[in-house]
């Protein structure tokens, strides 16, 4: 908030850590206190603090996230994969994001419905595929996490070649 200080109440709820009930209990007072603070300051407010999320390096894929990925080639879901690899549920998650950047698989129908894949994509196409708070807050904070993360990767293989196992990307 310090580096961003905003002014409304949609930006303040675009700040990480800010959720429905926060902005609910606690916007307004905040957004006075940032308002005073910055004008007898002289500070702008509603800075952008650039990001690049969107140009962001491939990870390497570690061990773990190996061993995830001939279960996910196999056709196993997420909760059979943290079953047979003795992983945390949000772990296998993350392993699934990784799967999907490095296999470069642009369709999403393996794990997210397609009426839920359209609504993401819809907001995407209006709020950009930068960040994921975004997208939550377009949707009215009615899809997951999970779901807007493997919509909006496989978004990002969609102008990306698939070199692994001859998926279209288009």
């Amino acid at each position: 908030m310090a580096r961003r200080r905003p002014s409304t109440l949609h930006a303040f709820h675009l700040m990480h850590g800010v959720g429905r009930q926060k902005l609910d209990d606690f916007g307004e007072e905040f957004l006075g206190l940032i308002r005073t603070h910055c004008e007898s300051t002289g500070l702008a407010m509603d800075v952008e603090v650039a990001t690049a999320l969107h140009t962001r390096p491939v990870r390497e894929p570690t061990d773990g996230s190996l061993a995830a990925f001939k279960h996910f080639d196999d056709g196993l879901s997420v909760v059979e994969v943290a079953q047979v690899i003795a992983r945390a549920e949000s772990t296998v998650r993350d392993y699934l994001t990784d799967y999907i950047q490095h296999r470069k698989i642009s369709d999403p129908s393996r794990w997210v419905d397609e009426a839920t894949a359209g609504r993401i994509q819809q907001a995407i196409d209006r709020v950009g595929n930068e960040k994921l708070k975004p997208i939550f807050i377009e949707l009215e904070e009615a899809v997951s996490y999970d779901d807007i993360r493997i919509v909006a990767e496989c978004r990002r293989n969609q102008s990306t070649p698939n070199e692994d196992n001859g998926e279209s990307t288009n």
